[in-house]
């Protein structure tokens, strides 16, 4: 699985930088019995449906070019927003998120708590 992550992600980057888009997060997981590859995507004003579909575009067809295929499974490529909810994973997301209400919830309780939010 990470071998997919790993491979979509060295596709996309390129197609990424042409379009000044940012890369926040690959997924490839197992839902019921399909398969979902998805790809979010950001830049400073927002993603629109135009850009999903262009990315969409791209990288499907980058993935069917490349022999043998490296997704031998059938699977949905989905290419979004991260939404509102966006996850925080690099340093970055973290300093762009100074000064913002962030909502933090853990697996694990620490002091208690699972939950915390902030400004």
């Amino acid at each position: 699985m990470s071998t997919v992550v790993e491979t979509v992600h060295d596709l996309v980057g390129p197609i990424l930088d042409q379009h000044h888009f940012e890369l926040v997060d690959i997924e490839f997981v197992k839902e019921g019995s399909s398969w979902y590859l998805r790809v979010f995507i950001d830049k400073p004003n927002g993603i629109d449906l135009e850009d999903c579909a262009l990315i969409n575009d791209a990288l499907s067809e980058k993935l069917d070019s490349i022999d043998p295929d490296p997704i031998p499974q059938a699977y949905f490529l989905d290419v979004s927003s991260p939404g509102a909810e966006r996850p925080l994973k690099k340093e970055a997301d973290y300093q762009q998120a100074l000064g913002d209400y962030i909502n933090i919830s853990l697996y694990q309780a620490v002091d208690g708590e699972k939950i915390y939010q902030a400004t």
